[in-house]
């Protein structure tokens, strides 16, 4: 879905704790634009600098609105249905691991993934993630798991 590339530009919301952290500073390290939505500037200066080089590509918004014309959006914290119509072109790529989910009727005028399967770096286990520390600079998976009939929507990481 998202290019190694760089030349998605993406907007992140959801974008500083856990998951969305991590999947920030590897974006930024393969060289996307990633506008984090955050009002807490403390937080954002702090992943900015664990990306290393990779956080000149971390940007600080603080609203949905700023990331209108973006054609790929992570949301990791729930959207309400009309900014996404008013604010997300149709077409666009919406990766979405928030609960609830954006409803089947909206997610239909998009490139909608319910859930994803990303990777990210060992590189960026650090005490922020409560992950172990690790050196090694190999890509490692990392699952969504969501909507599994008769369970609990979680989140599931799997590091080889």
């Amino acid at each position: 879905m998202l290019s190694r590339i760089a030349q998605d530009e993406i907007v992140f919301a959801g974008s500083t704790s856990k998951i969305g952290r991590a999947l920030c500073i590897l974006l930024a390290r393969r060289g996307h634009t990633v506008r984090m939505i955050t009002g807490c500037e403390e937080r954002f200066q702090k992943i900015k600098s664990e990306a290393g080089d990779g956080g000149k590509n971390l940007v600080r918004v603080q609203t949905y609105e700023e990331g209108v014309g973006c054609r790929v959006w992570i949301l990791g914290k729930v959207m309400e249905p009309k900014k996404i119509q008013a604010l997300i072109p149709p077409e666009s790529l919406i990766i979405d691991f928030a609960v609830p989910h954006v409803s089947e009727e909206i997610a239909k005028d998009y490139r909608y993934v319910n859930g994803a399967a990303l990777s990210y770096s060992r590189s960026l286990r650090g005490s922020s993630t409560g992950l172990a520390a690790c050196h090694s600079q190999k890509d490692t998976d990392l699952t969504f798991c969501h909507d599994v009939p008769k369970t609990v929507p979680a989140c599931l990481a799997v590091w080889a």
